[in-house]
């Protein structure tokens, strides 16, 4: 699982966000059958760097606002790529978007990752 996650870092970094995004999804799949917190943290800070650098802004700034916080070991890697979705949906809206990640559930937060967008 989390293999998969340091695999795939470089490839958003590569501009190669499909195949990021699959080993990411499948990084989460196996760590939440597992039942790994900490592992499906890592997975979901990789796929909303994933859409942050492939300019899906709204559900990157939700999902990256989720993950960025203390309960996430994997912060680090949020924060940049939260940085840059903010800087380009602007404040207002990143006010609007910090409110809507703070009600979420981890499980919310895994849905959210699978269809990439709030249901």
């Amino acid at each position: 699982m989390i293999s998969r996650c340091r695999a795939a870092l470089p490839e958003i970094e590569l501009g190669r966000i499909d195949s990021a995004l699959g080993r990411l999804q499948e990084a989460l799949d196996l760590a939440e059958a597992a039942g790994m917190r900490e592992a499906m943290m890592y997975a979901l800070t990789g796929i909303g760097r994933a859409w942050a650098a492939s300019s899906n802004d709204e559900p990157a700034a939700i999902l990256l606002a989720f993950v960025d916080g203390d309960h996430n070991p994997y912060r680090s890697f949020a924060t940049s790529a939260l940085a840059s979705v903010a800087e380009r949906v602007g404040s207002a809206a990143m006010d609007e978007i910090r409110g809507r990640a703070a009600e979420l559930s981890l499980d919310k937060a895994v849905r959210l990752a699978r269809v990439g967008r709030l249901l």
